[in-house]
């Protein structure tokens, strides 16, 4: 029971400083880089591995200033990306992204700035509209 008080606790954590600033933007380039044509789209791979280009340090940057459901929709992301792009266990990468659009739920008014709120939104869209391609090629 303590543990999943810690956990929700943890989830908890609040936008501060120049975090949520700082996730809309990078959360932005993820939604341009993921709109296109479908998955057949021209270099749409190669345009989501750059906008996931220094997600690490930029994750350990705002660590504590942004929810960790805002960093693992980040991670998840990114970690599905990969799986795509190496073409290693695609099944695992489509996880990857059912997980980043599990953590966007988190995403609540009463919880997030606004901005937030209505980015996490579009994100998951753009996610749930990606799965709903990859499945229609049988990837997943």
């Amino acid at each position: 029971m303590v543990a999943a008080f810690n956990a929700q606790s943890a989830m908890a954590i609040p936008f501060t400083d120049d975090g949520a600033s700082i996730w809309v933007a990078r959360t932005h380039k993820f939604i341009e880089a993921t709109t296109g044509e479908g998955l057949s789209s021209d270099g749409l791979f190669d345009r989501q591995k750059a906008a996931c280009q220094g997600i690490s340090g930029e994750l350990f940057k705002i660590g504590g200033v942004v929810p960790i459901w805002a960093a693992e929709s980040h991670r998840s992301f990114c970690r599905g990306v990969d799986g795509f792009y190496s073409k290693r266990n695609l099944r695992k990468a489509c996880g990857d992204f059912k997980s980043a659009i599990g953590y966007l739920e988190n995403a609540k008014p009463e919880k997030a700035p606004q901005e937030v709120v209505a980015t996490a939104e579009k994100f998951r869209k753009t996610l749930e509209l990606v799965l709903t391609e990859v499945k229609k090629e049988d990837l997943c």
